[in-house]
């Protein structure tokens, strides 16, 4: 519960910095209180996967409030994706650059990479699906 109450503040703060309305700033957020969750909850399980899934919770999180509140997809999703961003591998990667451990380097490397392709594929993959439900109704 406290990661969750975490990643709800931290969506919280960037949506303040990305300066989202008011009234949106609460369901900014609580999706982004959903993706944390989502991840913690299941990277024991699933690994990097779990980044994959919870970009999809939050993705798909992102389009049903953009729609039935009338706001562009981006200002919750920017905001719930940064608690996902693998900051602390990057910070080793860039680190173990500096101290010349190349091997170490290439596996945090490697890690960023991996957790970073996860995010965009569940956020692409929930926006291919709304943009195909969306031309099927025209």
């Amino acid at each position: 519960m406290v990661e969750g109450m975490m990643a709800f503040f931290a969506a919280l703060g960037y949506a303040m910095i990305f300066h989202v309305p008011y009234k949106e700033m609460l369901y900014s957020g609580l999706v982004g209180m959903a993706g944390g969750l989502t991840y913690k909850l299941l990277f024991p399980y699933f690994g990097t996967a779990s980044l994959f899934m919870a970009s999809l919770i939050v993705s798909l999180l992102s389009e049903i409030l953009a729609r039935i509140r009338h706001f562009p997809t981006s200002i919750y999703l920017l905001c719930a994706l940064v608690p996902l961003v693998p900051g602390g591998s990057m910070y080793y990667t860039v680190l173990t650059l500096f101290e010349k451990n190349y091997a170490a380097a290439l596996s945090y490397g490697l890690d960023v990479l991996s957790s970073a392709v996860a995010i965009v594929m569940g956020c692409t993959l929930i926006a291919a699906l709304f943009k195909m439900k969306k031309r099927q109704q025209y």
